[in-house]
């Protein structure tokens, strides 16, 4: 790994790096590397970092251990020199021996790592990889919190995140934000199948519900490799060919789940929750055995139940399907705060607008409890691993 042997030969072709050879530092690393022009007669390539022992020392053990046990041995500008002889095995050069040089030195400072940035957990994971090499664990937990940040954890979080989209989704037609000036919606919110694989790599399952949710609700022909697949300004892609089996397998079970849930309201609670006794269908009361409320059809009129037909027509509104296969119940709940701003309620021949005061009352009041109860089970649904306590 680190050797005081470079033996660095008279032909060899070294280069100090622009940045990171200090005149003070206590030490030389050498990294070799071959250039695109290199052949097999080419003479050895070396990138030198002059930098400081105690530093590395300090972030990493490995190094401790290293600086430690090395033997006195060749000096290069008088001070030791030492090879990173097994570092490039695999990474490229350009993210090896400078990531751990700049990293262990400066990543408590502030790093370029753009909030909601979709690149993030592709781009840091080999660095993450790196710091798991050196046991740089500051490093991994400081990179690994930079995507967790960009996910919500709660139901909380989801919504306000929920509600900055729909201002950038919109921002051309309400400030007149253009797209040109800034990035496009896909490339300025988060991916979730590149935060799957990074979560479950890198040990943040917290993310995993906000991600596997949002990629049940992306359309599977909205691929992000393929840029005429969608519209870049609108809908959000995901990166499909990340996905290995077990994640694919949580998605679609997942998304069964779903769908099941969205058929299951409001039948199995809903009215016999919100509704005033007085105003619940006899065909609904859950006193009576369902085999009873589906087979006897005489005497059933919605209409003589204004609070029920109103209820169903609401639920019938939110629930409606855009997408083949697309459901996001969560939102369509949100819908149900304000029912009569839904379209097909403030619009229709109905002269029932609205709940009575008692039924209002209990929707309004189950309407967060479900929103709740349902992002609790999303974990239950997608078969992911429980964060720790």
């Amino acid at each position: 790994m680190l050797s005081d042997e470079v033996a660095m030969k008279k032909d060899a072709v070294s280069e100090r790096h622009p940045q990171l050879y200090f005149s003070n530092g206590d030490i030389v690393l050498a990294a070799k590397f071959s250039s695109p022009t290199s052949t097999a007669s080419s003479p050895p390539q070396y990138q030198l970092y002059r930098v400081y022992k105690p530093s590395l020392s300090h972030h990493s053990p490995v190094f401790a251990n290293l600086f430690g046990d090395a033997a006195p041995g060749e000096l290069y500008d008088d001070v030791p020199l030492g090879e990173l002889a097994d570092v490039r095995l695999q990474f490229s050069v350009s993210l090896d021996t400078e990531s751990i040089v700049i990293l262990t030195h400066y990543f408590d400072r502030d790093t370029d790592i753009r909030r909601w940035d979709p690149e993030t957990p592709i781009a840091v994971s080999p660095t993450i990889r790196i710091a798991d090499k050196y046991l740089i664990d500051g490093l991994h937990k400081y990179l690994v919190q930079k995507v967790q940040d960009d996910w919500p954890l709660t139901l909380e979080d989801w919504d306000r995140r929920e509600a900055e989209i729909e201002v950038m989704r919109y921002a051309e037609y309400i400030s007149g934000a253009r797209p040109s000036s800034s990035k496009p919606l896909a490339q300025a919110v988060p991916e979730p199948a590149s935060a799957i694989r990074f979560a479950l790599e890198f040990g943040c399952p917290a993310i995993l519900p906000a991600a596997f949710y949002q990629l049940s609700r992306t359309d599977v022909t909205d691929d992000w490799t393929d840029p005429v697949s969608y519209s870049s300004n609108w809908t959000l892609p995901a990166r499909w060919s990340l996905l290995e089996g077990p994640d694919l397998l949580r998605y679609l079970r997942g998304g069964k789940k779903l769908l099941q849930y969205v058929a299951s309201v409001p039948r199995d609670v809903t009215f016999t929750a919100v509704l005033c006794e007085a105003l619940l269908p006899w065909w609904e009361d859950a006193a009576i055995p369902e085999d009873v409320r589906w087979e006897i059809d005489n005497g059933r009129d919605a209409e003589e139940y204004p609070c029920y037909a109103l209820l169903v027509r609401i639920f019938a509104a939110v629930f409606r399907e855009t997408t083949p296969g697309v459901r996001d119940p969560l939102k369509a709940l949100k819908e149900c705060v304000d029912y009569e701003k839904i379209p097909e309620i403030a619009r229709g021949s109905s002269s029932t607008k609205r709940l009575c005061s008692g039924c209002d009352w209990a929707f309004r009041e189950w309407v967060p409890q479900a929103r709740q109860k349902l992002w609790r089970k999303l974990p239950e649904y997608f078969g992911l691993p429980l964060p720790s306590p």
